[in-house]
């Protein structure tokens, strides 16, 4: 599966990189639930399945399947409000989830991504309509792990100002 990108392994700040422990993710003040996103992320970047596990069997665009996958594999599975299930395959069913939860945060304003949000994009985003994972902050700039960009699971790191963020998703 083709993965572009920084390899999570070298990534400074990732709970589990190289540079702190190899092999392992390190606490670093994670919750345990922060902890299990990090490691089922960094597990899916290694060893990638294919996009189909993510999405129940459904050949679909995956991104918010893989987000999906990621936190019910954690610990921490959402709840389609449409479904019930732990599934939610579309940027706007998750955003109206953590909307519903109280846990939507807007792109632009104060708040700050942390370790475990899902991050939800829209045009002018260069992935349009896509959703991915928290895995590192650093001052103005987080970053991800997401499934289907392009065509695999890839480590990005963007801008909070960066156009075409929606909003964030946290954890409970």
């Amino acid at each position: 599966m083709l993965r572009r990108g920084r390899d999570i392994r070298h990534v400074p700040g990732v709970a589990g990189s190289d540079q702190e422990h190899p092999g392992y993710p390190a606490t670093n003040g994670l919750s345990a639930t922060q902890l299990r996103v990090v490691t089922v992320a960094r597990e899916q970047f290694e060893h990638p399945q294919s996009a189909t596990t993510y999405s129940q069997g459904v050949d679909e665009a995956w991104c918010a399947d893989f987000v999906s996958w990621v936190m019910k594999t954690a610990g921490t599975p959402l709840r389609n409000p449409n479904s019930g299930g732990w599934r939610i395959p579309g940027v706007y069913t998750l955003q109206d989830y953590f909307t519903k939860a109280g846990r939507f945060h807007r792109g632009g304003s104060a708040y700050r991504p942390v370790i475990g949000d899902v991050v939800m994009y829209d045009a002018p985003n260069r992935w349009g309509n896509h959703t991915n994972l928290v895995v590192a902050t650093s001052g103005d700039s987080f970053t991800t792990v997401g499934g289907n960009q392009p065509g695999g699971i890839t480590v990005t790191t963007q801008n909070i100002t960066d156009a075409g963020i929606l909003g964030y998703g946290s954890l409970p």
